[in-house]
């Protein structure tokens, strides 16, 4: 067996050079750490120069997006956006806030423009449905269960092609939170989702009756009865037995359509 002797010389020479490298790794490590701390304070300054370049725009304009409903000049005056200010001293909040007191506003957002335009973006809220007012005329109603403001100029425009909730009376500002009215739009909102063409069958639903939903067909007027709840459950049977017999026979065949009972549909011809 051999055996390797030990040079010092040799043993010297590879001391000294991981010496080296380790003192090479150091001085990388060291210029890396001054050159990401040069890069934070020139982020930093230029953020407050950024920051402070901000605070002297001035505001110069308003403008109001996605309003179709409402009237922008209204949306305006609600805003109460002083003139003469500064872009980024304006309250955003406050701001957006004031815009949504307009009933027909659901949510107001405000933003900013470089260089001087601040911006109301609104989401109004989308009729899905007309009712009877105190006054005998018809109301627009939300899907949140919100009741609109009279509107002639619009209204008629408004509610053409939507269903009309009857045997139940409102006035501008009700909130519908329970109750048939909401049944009724939660039903609405599955034939929109599950069966939209089915939805555009069905003309009216009457409230009077607490137990019960019933809608008329467009044809015919057929009488179609829902429970108040499990809305997509009858929806769905509905749509399977409007494909399979009304389609091809025509509404006006039939004298009424239940769609109450899980797992079937009864239907008795005229």
């Amino acid at each position: 067996m051999r055996f390797w002797k030990r040079d010092p010389a040799v043993e010297n020479e590879l001391r000294t050079a991981l010496r080296a490298d380790s003192l090479a790794v150091r001085k990388s490590r060291r210029r890396a750490v001054i050159r990401l701390v040069a890069a934070l304070v020139g982020l930093t300054a230029l953020a407050v120069a950024a920051r402070a370049w901000q605070r002297t725009l001035p505001l110069r304009s308003v403008r109001v997006d996605g309003a179709k409903l409402t009237d922008e000049r209204e949306l305006r005056r609600l805003a109460a956006v002083p003139t003469g200010g500064k872009l980024y001293d304006a309250d955003a909040g406050a701001i957006a806030r004031r815009v949504e007191r307009n009933p027909f506003v659901r949510r107001a957002t405000v933003g900013r423009e470089v260089p001087g335009t601040l911006v109301v973006q609104v989401e109004e809220r989308t009729p899905v449905a007309a009712l009877r007012g105190e006054s005998g005329g018809l109301l627009l109603i939300d899907g949140d269960g919100v009741v609109l403001p009279d509107v002639p100029a619009r209204q008629a425009a408004l509610v053409a092609g939507l269903p009309i909730l009857s045997g139940v009376r409102a006035q501008p500002g009700d909130r519908f939170a329970s109750g048939r009215v909401r049944a009724a739009l939660a039903l609405l909102a599955a034939l929109r989702t599950d069966a939209p063409a089915l939805g555009d069958r069905l003309s009216e639903f009457d409230l009077s009756d607490s137990t019960v939903i019933t809608a008329f067909t467009v044809d015919g007027a057929v009488p179609v009865r829902f429970d108040p709840t499990a809305p997509h459950r009858q929806v769905a049977a509905l749509d399977a037995f409007w494909k399979a017999v009304v389609r091809p026979q025509g509404a006006a065949s039939l004298a009424y359509i239940d769609v109450r009972y899980a797992g079937q549909v009864v239907a008795r011809p005229r």
